[in-house]
């Protein structure tokens, strides 16, 4: 801010320039305070205004405008700017800036559920900038690390794994260990761990990431609640349900106290707290889900996580005896295309559907039954999930000859 006044004093409209997009990153994306992030972005406008709207630098300007938006959850202001950023940046030929704005479009579509899409920019970003700053450079290791983050997302959890725990160990010689770049590393390991059905590990992982996090960023910001929802859901996997519970009531409370939350982090917590209350109190877990879902739909479109929340709906139907909702739920996962559906939530979604059907067409349901494991054992990478759902399957088989 000092830096800032005196520029202006002494009529460096460059440097205020300059100062005026710094600030607009600094408090947009690494404070996540976008109404103060607004405020700077319109002192930078009007500094490149007087100054002609000189390419390279609304380059910058609308680079780091495009972060604020995407962290604030508009989508599609946050795309409109990250393409006129990629444009100018090709056009005034900023290698070192194209590489930096591929890899923040990229981690953009990743966080959407548009891993094919995502992982596109992150390969032609991360050839650019090892040509020009060299294998082990910080801002290499992290669109490395976006693209393990992706491969996990693609259900490569192996790869993912693979990939994570070596960028994991040249991040911390490079930036420290409790640098917040090390915890979005750790956030996708942590995933990849989970999947593998490697839990104790995930924790350890999990906890690193939220101390990482409450350094950096501070109690009951963005960062610190999306990883509270992450532990939330490693203990629903771990089988401890009603500590699940209780995180997510806390975490609730916190995000509907909040201003600025992502609505992505309630989300998830409200779909936790759904799949955590479903033998207990299905009615609730309808509620929660049926919540959850309308929100989703509200701010992000992708069918991968609403397919999740559709079999959670699709199960608190079932558990309050309601065949034809449940039925419905269950059928408009199958119809959709195998691609951004994962795999463990078709397999639930056609068991869920043979279970049903099996009151009025015993032989289709047996069918269904027998369908929905040859899908799981399709997939390439049978990740825990998966696992689980076969297993059931086959007793259900057992018990229904």
């Amino acid at each position: 801010e000092l830096a800032f006044d005196t520029a202006l004093a002494s009529r460096h409209d460059r440097h205020a320039l300059r100062i005026a997009g710094g600030m607009t990153f600094l408090l947009g994306v690494k404070r996540r305070e976008p109404t103060e992030a607004h405020r700077w972005a319109r002192h930078a406008e009007a500094l490149l205004a007087r100054l002609g709207n000189d390419d390279a630098q609304r380059m910058r300007l609308v680079s780091n405008w495009a972060s604020v938006y995407a962290l604030a959850g508009d989508d599609e202001q946050a795309q409109a700017l990250y393409d006129e950023a990629l444009a100018l940046a090709r056009a005034v030929d900023e290698s070192s800036i194209i590489g930096t704005l591929l890899n923040n479009i990229g981690a953009f579509h990743a966080e959407r559920r548009r891993p094919e899409l995502a992982q596109r920019y992150l390969e032609e970003a991360v050839a650019r900038q090892e040509d020009l700053l060299g294998p082990d450079h910080p801002g290499v290791l992290r669109t490395r690390a976006n693209l393990g983050v992706i491969a996990v997302m693609q259900g490569h959890y192996l790869e993912g794994r693979r990939i994570l725990e070596t960028v994991l160990p040249r991040q911390q010689a490079a930036l420290g260990i409790d640098h917040p770049e090390i915890a979005v590393t750790l956030e996708g390991l942590a995933t990849a761990l989970t999947r593998l059905g490697e839990l104790e590990k995930a924790r350890e992982a999990r906890e690193r990431v939220l101390e990482i996090r409450l350094r950096v960023h501070g109690p009951h910001s963005r960062p610190v609640l999306s990883a509270e929802a992450n532990i939330q859901n490693l203990l629903i996997s771990e089988g401890r349900k009603a500590e699940a519970y209780e995180r997510g009531v806390q975490l609730l409370a916190v995000l509907e106290a909040g201003e600025n939350v992502d609505p992505r982090v309630r989300v998830q917590v409200l779909e936790n707290l759904a799949v955590s209350r479903m033998d207990v109190d299905p009615t609730e877990a309808l509620q929660r889900a049926n919540e959850a879902l309308e929100l989703y739909r509200s701010v992000n479109g992708g069918e991968r996580d609403e397919a999740g929340l559709m079999l959670t709906v699709g199960r608190a139907h079932e558990e309050l005896g309601d065949r034809k909702r449940a039925l419905a739920s269950f059928e408009e996962i199958l119809r959709r295309s195998p691609s951004p559906v994962e795999p463990w939530v078709r397999v639930r979604a056609a068991f869920g559907q043979a279970r049903l059907t099996h009151a009025t067409d015993p032989v289709a349901a047996l069918t269904l039954a027998r369908q929905a494991i040859e899908q799981a054992r399709a997939v390439v990478e049978l990740d825990r999930e998966t696992q689980k759902a076969v297993h059931e399957i086959e007793e259900w088989l057992r018990e229904h000859p």
